[in-house]
């Protein structure tokens, strides 16, 4: 279920994406604080890239608000349309637009010549949205699916589609899907920055907003990493993970606090990895 509010704040934004400029009568602060934003954004950047973005914007919206766990659904996904969808949800293939508007450096620009360059980045971006996904989905994996149900983890469909794993071996190979993904982005990005300093006696504006993005890039990297490796979100007395365990004093005062911070918060629990689920 949906925390109360939740599906109407949905259907509003999505609304509202698909018309910016019609204001309703009765527009509760949210969504007005959602409609300014994005204007500011459109008159800021080019119709192009704006267009591209609010299209996935409202398809994330719509997508985390639909339960998409495998008991509904009613089939187990295969490993490429789980990833393909697990991106989707997390939000990070909009989050990679966000970047080009952070950094006034839109791909468009970066695309004009069809080289090699188009299918690095490209295969960047992917790598970009792919591993802080799964990588949540394996550092969430006792919160989401051991405590709170959820079907929707790399590890679970993973078990799912080779019969007789056992969970070891589910954790241990997922764990190598994301390790050869990192691995895979430190390598071609120090390729694309050799493909850029090549071009840069041919074209050096191309070559510097390049490097500018995959700086961008490197940055989404390594704060999605801190925050897994700092944040107690995930984190456990006697967790799994050996770099998740917490002193047990530490959990209960972050649940403290969290209490106090949402005293009439109600439960919310979904199965979508995008609806909120209860938190400590």
């Amino acid at each position: 279920m949906h925390a109360q509010g939740e599906p109407q704040l949905s259907a509003a934004v999505v609304a509202m994406c698909d018309n910016l400029d019609a204001v309703p009568s009765r527009e509760g602060v949210q969504e007005g604080a959602v409609r300014h934003l994005l204007r500011e954004m459109r008159a800021d950047s080019p119709q192009p890239w704006f267009a591209c973005f609010l299209s996935r914007f409202r398809e994330q919206v719509q997508l985390t608000h639909q339960d998409l766990g495998i008991p509904a659904a009613g089939v187990v996904p295969s490993m490429f349309g789980y990833i393909q969808q697990r991106i989707l949800t997390s939000g990070m293939v909009y989050m990679t637009s966000l970047l080009e508007f952070g950094l006034d450096t839109y791909l468009s620009d970066l695309y004009r010549d069809p080289d090699n360059l188009v299918s690095a980045l490209d295969r960047l971006l992917f790598l970009t949205a792919a591993i802080p996904s799964l990588g949540n989905d394996v550092v969430s994996f006792e919160k989401e699916v051991i405590d709170l149900g959820s079907s929707n983890n790399l590890i679970t469909v993973l078990a799912l589609n080779r019969p007789g794993t056992s969970l070891l071996d589910a954790i241990t190979a997922s764990g190598y899907i994301v390790a050869d993904m990192i691995q895979e982005f430190v390598t071609l990005s120090s390729h694309v920055a050799c493909l850029a300093e090549d071009l840069r006696p041919r074209d050096e504006h191309r070559a510097c907003a390049i490097l500018r993005y995959l700086g961008g890039l490197d940055a989404v990297m390594k704060s999605q990493w801190n925050f897994h490796a700092v944040s107690l979100r995930y984190r456990y007395p006697k967790s799994l993970w050996r770099e998740m365990a917490v002193d047990e004093a530490v959990t209960a005062r972050h649940a403290e606090a969290a209490l106090q911070a949402h005293p009439t918060r109600p439960d919310r629990q979904g199965d979508s990895r995008g609806t909120p689920s209860p938190r400590p």
